[in-house]
């Protein structure tokens, strides 16, 4: 699949709004009510659309390098390891031996083997996590959508979509003690994207009605 001109122009939004959004750390000690307390809640605001429009173009992406991908195949996996698994290993990595080297932060081989399967070397891993699992649950969710598209049911599979989306962030937000659900929002972190990206996968179907 060829990426658009409309593609590129939104990746650049993009790159924009993840650079608002680290820029307005800067400001964060605005205090009171003054120009730079002002300046830092604009620009988060202004900020908020990177993520989402983030996972919309993956969505589109996804789905238009992947549109028949309804079953899992050797080939899927392979697009897989060479677009968002090799490249979250390498940051992993980076991410470990810098902190080892420059902060003298030692790790035991057991927690080095859990920062690299939960995403947890640092916190811009998280966005790897999710996309890695959009991969492994696109032939599943790609059925669903286009059962839906072709039935007229869309309307049914978004608010599905976002009925799952905010119960993900409503838990994450809860404190709990039993680890293995703390493992298991972290396994399925795409579903806090999950409105966003199928956004994109109907941008793509109905790009023409844009």
């Amino acid at each position: 699949m060829q990426k658009s001109n409309t593609v590129l122009i939104l990746r650049g939004f993009v790159v924009l709004g993840v650079i608002l959004m680290h820029t307005s750390w800067f400001f964060s000690s605005g205090g009171s009510e003054n120009m730079v307390a002002l300046s830092s809640m604009l620009l988060e605001v202004l900020s908020l659309f990177a993520v989402p429009l983030f996972m919309a173009i993956a969505g589109y992406l996804f789905t238009g390098r992947n549109k028949h991908a309804y079953i899992y195949s050797a080939a899927f996996f392979k697009k897989m390891l060479l677009s968002v698994l090799s490249p979250y290993l390498l940051f992993s990595t980076l991410y470990i031996v810098t902190a080892f080297v420059f902060d003298g932060h030692t790790y035991t081989l057991g927690e080095i083997v859990v920062d690299m399967l939960t995403g947890s070397a640092a916190v811009h891993l998280g966005f790897f996590r999710a996309l890695i699992g959009f991969y492994l649950v696109y032939p599943f969710l790609i059925r669903i959508f286009t059962k839906c598209r072709e039935s007229g049911w869309l309307k049914y599979y978004f608010a599905a979509a976002a009925v799952l989306q905010i119960s993900w962030k409503v838990l994450n937000n809860i404190q709990f003690e039993t680890v293995w659900i703390s493992y298991l929002l972290m396994g399925t972190m795409f579903l806090r994207y999950l409105v966003y990206f199928s956004l994109g996968m109907a941008a793509y179907y109905y790009k023409k009605n844009f």
